[in-house]
């Protein structure tokens, strides 16, 4: 069309629909090599790496965290994070079993869900108390009460330990056994899920984990390609010998 001299070029129906489709799908041309290479980077990368592994990190866990476990044994676990929970108590019986027969005492010492009576004293007045093992940890003696829940008794003040039938523990060695990491102490246990089952990891087995991304790369990646592919439309309109819409006189 002309006008005073003008002329006023505008962009063909089939190339506005075409630019459209490109710009507004966001999964074309460079946009959807963008996406890819961005999804294959977040399947990938882990974005946090831990060295070695301390309970402050597990701070910085998660839940839906994809995880890596490097085991101390040389062991590797991967899996979904869920939770943290005390150590389970059948794989903690068995520990505990393990230490009796080790523990160089005739009767061993006693296992979670024993009955034992504990005699002491704090300065002048003595204790005496009757309960079920719950626990070991490193400074205490847990024990289910009578009415319910769990109670510690520190190794500091007691002389005797009894259980079962003539099993003696003396305070003395208790206290060294503490003190030398000797005694079996209730853990805690990662909670991965993999493969629609949950798996539990003892926390003192891990020796490093990984955390992967959350998927931000395929975002940046598809922004970059459409960004890319913008240019690409207007640089083919331009070719076409046809305007953008509003584009002016020439």
């Amino acid at each position: 069309m002309e006008s005073g001299g003008s002329t006023i070029r505008y962009v063909s129906p089939i190339v506005v629909l075409l630019g459209t489709a490109l710009t507004g799908a966001g999964l074309t041309g460079c946009s959807f090599i963008g996406y890819a290479i961005g999804s294959g980077i977040d399947s990938g990368e882990p974005i946090d790496t831990a060295q070695s592994f301390l309970q402050s990190d597990l701070a910085r866990i998660a839940k839906g965290d994809s995880l890596g476990l490097d085991l101390v044994d040389g062991g590797y676990v991967a899996g979904t994070f869920k939770s943290i929970s005390l150590e389970d108590s059948s794989a903690y019986h068995q520990r505990c079993l393990r230490r009796r027969e080790r523990a160089g005492l005739p009767k061993g010492i006693p296992l979670p869900g024993d009955s034992i009576f504990i005699i002491g004293h704090t300065g002048k007045d003595p204790i005496r108390l009757i309960g079920t093992l719950a626990s070991y940890d490193s400074a205490s003696l847990w024990t289910y009460r009578v009415h319910g829940g769990t109670w510690p008794t520190p190794y500091s003040v007691i002389d005797t330990l009894v259980f079962g039938k003539e099993g003696i523990v003396p305070g003395k060695w208790l206290r060294e056994a503490a003190s030398s990491g000797g005694l079996p102490l209730l853990g805690r246990d990662l909670v991965l899920e993999s493969w629609g089952l949950d798996k539990r990891v003892p926390l003192d087995r891990v020796a490093a984990f990984h955390i992967r991304g959350k998927g931000s790369a395929k975002w940046t990646g598809l922004g970059i390609g459409i960004a890319v592919d913008v240019v690409v439309v207007v640089a083919a309109v331009l070719a076409s010998g046809n305007a953008l819409p509003g584009a002016g006189f020439k």
